[in-house]
């Protein structure tokens, strides 16, 4: 329920501000934030018992949620928002949802049930890898993005310097960061 008032609530705050990328980053950072609580917790559980730090455990568990909630829709959003033209759209959002049940596969193999009474380090390793990947392709996409738009608006400008009407497609047309 908290990760849905987060999920919620972030999404309706970045469509009123029409941006998207701090609202997905500051998704990806709660999210890592849980799993780096989940490793540290780790010294702490008992190898006899798989138990120890319960209140660590719960909070991380409850900051990976909360990441990944609010990061998908906003992800889907922001990559649907900047694809132009109906194909490019339609793959590139099969793509990002296709890929994303991928995650599953990879739980699947990295939580390994030998590994339970130690805490799942590989598998709490393995998420703070791919939460860290996942940071730097959006700050990449982000820059990308910004760098694009600065060109159109160079081009923009100096098409209104020469007198040329602009291309009519390129016009409404301004990538969402």
């Amino acid at each position: 329920m908290v990760a849905m008032v987060c999920n919620i609530a972030l999404a309706f705050i970045s469509d009123r501000l029409k941006i998207r990328s701090p609202f997905l980053l500051f998704g990806a950072v709660i999210g890592l934030l849980g799993w780096l609580l989940e490793l540290l917790a780790i010294p702490h559980i008992s190898p006899k018992t798989g138990l120890g730090a319960p209140g660590m455990r719960y909070a991380g568990m409850f900051c990976i949620a909360i990441g990944a909630f609010v990061q998908i829709p906003i992800l889907v959003v922001w990559l649907g928002n900047n694809l132009r033209g109906r194909k490019a759209r339609v793959v590139g959002l099969a793509v990002i949802i296709g890929g994303g049940q991928s995650g599953n596969f990879v739980a699947a193999n990295v939580f390994i049930t030998g590994q339970e009474n130690r805490g799942f380090k590989a598998g709490f390793a393995t998420g703070l890898g791919v939460t860290c990947l996942g940071i730097f392709a959006a700050l990449a996409l982000a820059v990308g993005l910004w760098c694009e738009n600065k060109g159109l608006d160079r081009k923009r400008r100096e098409e209104e310097r020469i007198g040329e009407p602009m291309d009519a497609q390129l016009v409404p047309f301004r990538n969402t960061l």
